[in-house]
């Protein structure tokens, strides 16, 4: 959030303790400043140093509004790993899916970013994975396995068809093995598709944030 809203440029407590405009948590930094912040506002020791800080940026004519980090939790999902005799969820048929005339090789050209706990590479195209938090462990909820194979898993003799088999699953693995997580982890992998997508805008590609 405060990088989004522009505070690391403006405000020197937090520019100071900020690599190249990271997300740095307000409590942490205005700890990190404690002296400075006391004199600056005239506190005791002992008083508290975070809603001051606050006061002072909400004052700043460029500061709309200050969010809290909130903690997210997804579902927890039971799940097992690929096995033989391929089914078909009823909702594919359902929605026209998978399409006809589309190879799982054309459908690598497009990209499902899913923003998720880890997700097991045994029955979709995962081509990458990259880590957002700590303590992503093996993943006991499945929930990222569950939502990339509704939408992406392979049409083969195991597990489930998905909905568009063979796209380019990248796993950005936001929530921890326990499926959980901060929105700020949430904001940095989407801020780096976003990045992905204005370098390369006709390449097609989808989020997936349940």
């Amino acid at each position: 959030f405060l990088r989004r809203h522009g505070f690391l440029r403006r405000h020197g407590f937090l520019r100071r303790h900020s690599v190249s405009g990271d997300v740095v948590e307000l409590a942490a930094a205005v700890q990190l400043d404690k002296k400075e912040i006391q004199n600056t506002f005239g506190l005791q020791p002992g008083e508290d140093i975070v809603m001051p800080a606050l006061s002072e940026l909400l004052a700043q004519p460029e500061i709309f509004q200050i969010e809290p980090d909130l903690r997210v939790t997804a579902e927890k999902v039971s799940m097992s790993p690929a096995g033989g005799n391929q089914t078909t969820p009823w909702g594919v048929p359902h929605i026209g899916a998978p399409l006809a005339g589309l190879s799982e090789a054309d459908l690598s050209g497009v990209h499902l970013y899913v923003l998720d706990t880890r997700v097991n590479g045994d029955d979709v195209n995962l081509v990458e994975e990259i880590e957002f938090t700590k303590k992503t462990g093996s993943d006991v909820f499945t929930h990222g396995y569950h939502i990339a194979g509704t939408a992406a898993a392979l049409n083969n003799d195991t597990g489930v068809v998905g909905v568009a088999p063979g796209v380019s699953v990248h796993n950005m693995v936001v929530l921890n093995k326990f499926g959980m997580t901060s929105m700020s982890v949430v904001l940095e992998a989407i801020n780096l598709i976003i990045e992905r997508k204005e370098a390369d805008q006709a390449t097609p590609v989808i989020m997936s944030l349940s």
